[in-house]
């Protein structure tokens, strides 16, 4: 039996566990189908967020907000967003 002063291991529990993003989520990597928008980051007009990125527009593309070098992606900026559409 544990002493009460030792923490207790839980590994191998499934129970209690907390989900944390990957590196490749982060980075974007096998998330082809995930389409961040600023709607579903839960920015607000006018986030300080913008800032970090650059307004990218490619020839028979749809146009994209991309993550400025430097900078991390993170589950709030991830490396693409693209423009919300308009119901």
């Amino acid at each position: 039996m544990p002493r009460r002063d030792e923490p207790q291991s839980s590994y191998g529990s499934t129970q209690n566990q907390t989900s944390f993003p990957t590196i490749d989520s982060m980075y974007g990597i096998g998330s082809e189908n995930i389409r961040h928008t600023p709607k579903t980051l839960g920015w607000t007009f006018g986030t300080e967020l913008l800032k970090l990125y650059c307004f990218v527009v490619l020839k028979g593309q749809e146009p994209y907000l991309e993550l400025r070098s430097g900078w991390t992606p993170t589950y709030e900026t991830p490396f693409k967003v693209y423009l919300d559409v308009a119901a």
